[in-house]
């Protein structure tokens, strides 16, 4: 598993209670894991699951992978962004 931490720049369904997260994601693409890089923004949809309590002592963690429709942020469509808006009303 590999740790990365986020700088939140926005939120679209819920509101961060903080201005950094950390997320879990497994290691390797293969193993449904996503690789992000460092500098880079993304646009990053997280979920809260136990996967990785026995290893983080957490009732649960933020978890990603590679099916959860992550991508830069660069990339993502206007449509999106439209939709992902929708949910803060």
């Amino acid at each position: 598993m590999i740790l990365y931490t986020f700088e939140i720049s926005n939120t679209y369904k819920i509101a961060a209670e903080a201005k950094t997260i950390q997320v879990f994601s497994r290691a390797h693409g293969e193993s449904c894991g996503y690789m992000f890089e460092m500098g880079k923004s993304y646009l990053v949809y997280t979920r809260r699951s136990s996967h990785f309590s026995s290893q983080t002592k957490n009732a649960s963690d933020l978890i990603t992978g590679l099916c959860d429709r992550n991508q830069s942020y660069l990339k993502v469509k206007n449509k999106e962004f439209r939709k992902l808006k929708r949910l803060q009303q």
